[in-house]
């Protein structure tokens, strides 16, 4: 990985601090759903990040952004990854698709929140599918 450096230090301590709080306060053997690297438009530019998923209790999500840089969200993707496995007991689950980690994470934890995570992806696909688009 990069040393990139930024207002949060390196690309590595961000990532080594995002995993910390990710399993603060979680279960003996917490479940990690680590999503695919994704964009958003953001004023015209292509903005990368990831999702990271947790729970128990409590489920939630995280969204590790980018901005414009693809590759070094790719390389932290796979740099979270590695530091959740050192940390056993753990069960990570490592999804290349939006809607599978949505319908994962709902029957992991079912709850509203998940459901209506689950629901928007649909909703979205649909539309780029009506739209001619087949997603990002």
């Amino acid at each position: 990985m990069t040393g990139s450096i930024g207002i949060f230090g390196s690309a590595e301590e961000l990532i080594e601090d995002v995993v910390v709080e990710v399993l603060k306060d979680r279960c003996e053997c917490p479940h990690v759903v680590i999503g695919p690297v994704v964009w958003q438009e953001n004023r015209g530019k292509r903005e990368w990040y990831f999702t990271l998923a947790s729970g128990d209790p409590g489920f939630f999500t995280l969204m590790v952004g980018f901005g414009e840089d693809a590759g070094l969200a790719d390389q932290c993707r796979a740099s979270a990854f590695v530091s959740f496995i050192r940390r056993k007991p753990i069960v990570v689950h490592d999804v290349d698709d939006e809607l599978a980690m949505a319908r994962l994470c709902e029957a992991i934890w079912p709850c509203e929140k998940t459901r209506k995570v689950r629901a928007g992806i649909e909703g979205e696909r649909q539309q780029w599918a009506r739209a001619g688009e087949g997603g990002r």
